[in-house]
């Protein structure tokens, strides 16, 4: 019994600690593989209109999620409209999920779909379910789906999802979480109250407007706790314009006093609370593009002591590589910035293209920051004149640095949150901040550990492994009883 229960012991070694075969010591076979199925795919490639052909819709599973994956802090990525391009059949290892709010303030699941030829769709379902997809696989594939299917598959993207592609490359291990934001905003959910405002001191209504951003507040924070959400990008914001122009194409009344919609607008605080204010949740803004001699127009785009977890994102966009590792507090003035002011930026962010000027950027695109439409067959870089598509290549900066400087020693709290802040905002001469980076040029972003909230995956490995940690003690103790057995019967026979 006991040699049997030694050879059990060291089977459970060899099972449990020996290097396995795995998807990732063959990838570019895969590759090469799932390449040669599209070229086959018969019907598209001698077919203009491909009306014949097969397609097939494609839902987003999340049991296609990589397990390692699936253990990291998430990302979460809040937007107007996430509609789902073909690429991200690429990102089913990551994806957790589609979600919206419905007009009651609570988060619903989106069955979100797409349809594309069946042959491809499998394909790329099959490279997005591998752990390790970059850059490289994936342009692989461009040349062969260029060739088959043109014509015949949706290149074009949301605003959503532009956004997370432009940070997908250098978060490839972190889950991502997608919220369609529509009905947070009060003439999409609540539109009879908000066209009702007449004064600002109408309590009553501005009430109303009030509890429902607290219903809004609590769901993203239960959000947060189910997903394990610590990092969010918000690419954008709610400022008095918008007020005024929702009420212009909505109410058909006459347009009340700035004090009053300033009021409505201050109703959305509790939102902003949670995204900004959430004990361990980062947040990312696009900073405000406009004018902030008007800043009382915009409270929730300008420094705010209240909102501790958060920063807003620049651009600037220049050619050379003169910026250092670890930034610079002033630039030419010939290298133009978005927003102008200063004032309305805690960070710029050099995209490696010159700003307003359509595919002027460096020879080397793992250099510039190229927005990809569609599977990349396109690349805007135009598109990143906007802050929107540069905050989440500034939330990818702030994520790299929790995961590689702090090691992932540390779960994610306001101190580790202020620790990076303060990396990231260091001083420069005379004690002002280094507020104008290149971390795309500066080749910062590196392959990252898996990352995750190390007390709540404690926590849920614990009981599933137990058999195998008891089997494990067993088996040390077999071990040393053994070994003192033998010792004794060593000296017996003596």
């Amino acid at each position: 019994m006991l040699k049997v229960f030694r050879i059990y012991c060291f089977l459970f070694y060899i099972v449990f600690n020996c290097p396995k075969t795995n998807a990732d010591h063959n990838i570019d076979q895969i590759i090469e593989a799932e390449i040669a199925k599209v070229n086959s795919d018969e019907c598209f490639k001698n077919s203009t209109s491909g009306k014949k052909c097969e397609y097939k819709e494609f839902s987003f599973d999340k049991s296609l999620v990589h397990p390692k994956i699936a253990e990291n802090e998430a990302i979460l990525i809040t937007d107007f409209d996430l509609s789902p391009a073909v690429n991200v059949l690429l990102y089913q290892n990551r994806i957790i999920g589609f979600y919206s709010f419905d007009k009651d303030g609570k988060i619903v699941s989106s069955n979100e779909s797409i349809i594309v030829p069946r042959v491809l769709g499998e394909v790329l379902v099959s490279i997005g379910s591998l752990e390790k997809v970059t850059d490289k696989h994936a342009a692989a594939l461009l040349s062969a789906i260029n060739t088959i299917y043109t014509g015949h598959i949706p290149y074009a993207t949301s605003h959503g999802f532009l956004a997370y592609s432009a940070m997908s490359k250098f978060t490839p291990h972190q889950p991502v979480v997608f919220l369609d934001i529509k009905n947070i905003f009060f003439h999409n959910a609540i539109p009879s109250i908000f066209c009702s405002i007449r004064s600002e001191n109408d309590q009553i209504n501005l009430d109303k407007l009030y509890n429902q951003s607290k219903i809004v507040k609590e769901q993203i924070l239960y959000f947060y706790k189910k997903h394990n959400i610590k990092f969010v990008n918000a690419s954008w914001g709610i400022i008095l314009e918008h007020i005024k122009s929702d009420w212009k194409r909505l109410c058909h009344t006459a347009m009340p006093e700035d004090s009053t919609l300033l009021a409505l607008l201050k109703t959305y605080t509790p939102i902003y609370d949670a995204l900004f204010n959430t004990p361990g949740v980062f947040t990312s803004q696009a900073s405000f593009q406009g004018d902030f001699n008007h800043y009382k127009e915009i409270p929730f785009d300008i420094e705010n002591d209240k909102f501790p977890n958060r920063l807003r994102f620049g651009v600037i966009g220049q050619l050379d590589h003169s910026i250092p590792e670890y930034g610079i507090d002033t630039i030419q003035p010939s290298v133009e910035k978005t927003p102008a002011d200063e004032n309305l930026s805690d960070l710029y962010l050099n995209t490696g293209c010159v700003l307003f000027q359509n595919y002027n950027c460096r020879e080397s695109d793992t250099h510039s920051l190229r927005v990809p439409l569609g599977l990349g067959s396109i690349n805007e870089p135009a598109l990143v004149n906007q802050s929107s598509f540069v905050s989440p290549l500034g939330l990818a900066y702030f994520i790299n640095i929790r995961n590689n400087v702090y090691n992932c020693a540390a779960i994610m709290s306001n101190q580790l949150i202020s620790k990076i802040k303060s990396n990231l905002l260091s001083s420069c001469k005379n004690n002002s901040f280094c507020k104008f980076h290149d971390p795309i040029g500066n080749d910062f972003f590196k392959p990252s550990p898996f990352c995750g909230n190390r007390g709540e995956i404690l926590a849920k490995k614990v009981p599933s492994n137990s058999f195998f940690g008891t089997l494990l003690l067993a088996c040390l103790i077999i071990f040393v009883l053994t070994f003192f057995r033998n010792k004794q019967l060593l000296r017996t026979n003596k």
